[in-house]
C-alpha cells in the first residue's frame, strides 16, 4: 500500500511510453531527469542528482526496491481534493495515480514481476480518493484494502503500508491500522542515506509482577 505525494513534472500519463527511458521535463530552468525504468534505485539517484524540486517520487522508487523480488499487487492510495492544499480544489493526488502506475509498471517487467507492461498494470490497484487529514477515513481505507486482500488470495501474503508520503494524519493512521497485525509499517528517510526502514510493531502484554 503506497501514499502518493504530488508532483508536477508528468501532467499526462498518456504521454508515457510502456518501455523504455523516461525524460522528465524540467520546470522554471530546473534540470531535466532521464529514468531508464529498469533499476528504482539507479533512477532515484538520478532523480537526486539533477536537484529538481519539482519531483517528489524519488523516495516511491526507493520504497519499491526492496520489494520487488516478491511483489504481487501495489495499492495505490491518492489525496482527495483540497487535501494537499487547503482552499486550494483540485490538487488531490488521487489525479497521479495512473501516472505512477505507469511509471512503476517498468520496473515490475524489468524485475521479471510481469511479461510486459499491460500485465504489469494490471498489478496495480488505484483506490478511490481518501482524505489524507482524516485519521478515520484512512483507517477506514486501510482496513478495506486488507479485507480485500484476504478474500483475494488463500495463500500467505505480506503486507506493507508505506507512509513516505502523505500527511501528518495518514501517517498516524497507518502507524495505527499496523499494530498487532502483520503488516509492516514501511517509510524511507528524506535525508541522506534514504534508506527503505521496515517495522513490524507489536504491542505486547508485560508479564505479572510475582510480588
Amino acid at each position: 500500500m503506497l501514499f502518493v505525494s504530488q508532483q508536477k513534472l508528468l501532467k499526462n500519463p498518456d504521454t508515457l511510453s510502456p518501455i523504455g527511458p523516461v525524460t522528465l521535463p524540467g520546470a522554471n530552468g530546473d534540470a531535466s531527469i532521464v529514468l531508464n525504468g529498469t533499476d528504482p534505485l539507479a533512477d532515484a539517484d538520478a532523480a537526486k542528482a539533477a536537484k529538481n524540486p519539482w519531483w517528489s517520487w524519488e523516495m516511491s522508487l526507493r520504497g519499491l526496491a526492496p520489494h520487488l523480488p516478491k511483489l504481487r499487487r501495489i495499492y495505490l492510495i491518492g489525496s482527495s481534493d483540497g487535501a494537499v492544499s487547503p482552499g486550494s480544489p483540485g490538487t488531490g493526488t488521487h489525479r497521479d495515480l495512473e501516472t505512477m502506475r505507469r511509471l512503476l509498471a517498468r520496473y515490475l517487467v524489468a524485475a521479471g514481476r510481469a511479461p510486459d507492461s499491460t500485465a504489469a498494470c494490471e498489478m496495480f490497484v488505484l483506490w478511490q480518493p481518501v482524505n489524507f487529514e482524516d485519521f478515520d477515513e484512512v483507517d477506514s481505507a486501510l482496513n478495506a484494502i486488507r479485507r480485500e486482500v484476504q478474500k483475494m488470495r488463500g495463500e500467505d501474503h505480506d503486507l506493507c503500508v508505506d507512509i513516505t508520503s502523505g500527511q501528518k494524519p495518514s501517517s498516524a493512521a497507518a502507524a495505527a491500522f499496523t499494530l498487532n497485525k502483520d503488516v509492516v509499517l514501511q517509510y524511507v528517510q528524506t535525508n541522506e542515506p534514504k534508506t527503505p526502514h521496515m517495522h513490524d510493531v507489536r504491542l505486547l502484554t508485560a508479564p505479572e509482577s510475582t510480588h
